[in-house]
């Protein structure tokens, strides 16, 4: 693995870091399961073969049929950030209204968070032409 591609993952664990803990609290969105469906775990499948060339395993419980997810855990999400770009980007509040309410401090730095990813992913990118 590149140095790029490590700095990227690091990157997106990053954000996640941030917008994990306003995630799957009490709001007018949530539910059991976050605000996941089945189609952003399709695309984070897709997005990690395509562009990981990562082939995430079936978590137990959708194997079992406790969940409609294909990676939801227990505990959240069993794919790392890097390989489920649009559910790592996603916060409600960032999605609604373009920033945290209340929280200057809290969006400036997610969207600083999210410059760096754009920054590491074109250099990502460019490293593969």
């Amino acid at each position: 693995m590149t140095r790029i591609e490590l700095d990227t993952i690091q990157a997106w664990q990053n954000l996640s870091d941030h917008t994990a803990p306003k995630c799957g609290l009490p709001c007018q969105n949530h539910k059991p399961e976050r605000c996941c469906e089945p189609m952003f775990c399709d695309m984070a499948e897709e997005h990690a073969q395509k562009h990981w060339d990562a082939f995430p395993l079936y978590s137990a419980r959708y194997l079992r049929g406790e969940t409609r997810l294909k990676f939801m855990g227990d505990q959240g999400c069993l794919i790392p950030p890097h390989l489920r770009p649009s559910c790592s980007l996603h916060q409600c509040m960032i999605n609604s209204l373009g920033f945290m309410l209340h929280e200057p401090a809290w969006t400036r730095k997610y969207f600083e968070l999210r410059e760096k990813i754009d920054e590491l992913e074109l250099k990502r990118y460019e490293e593969k032409q």
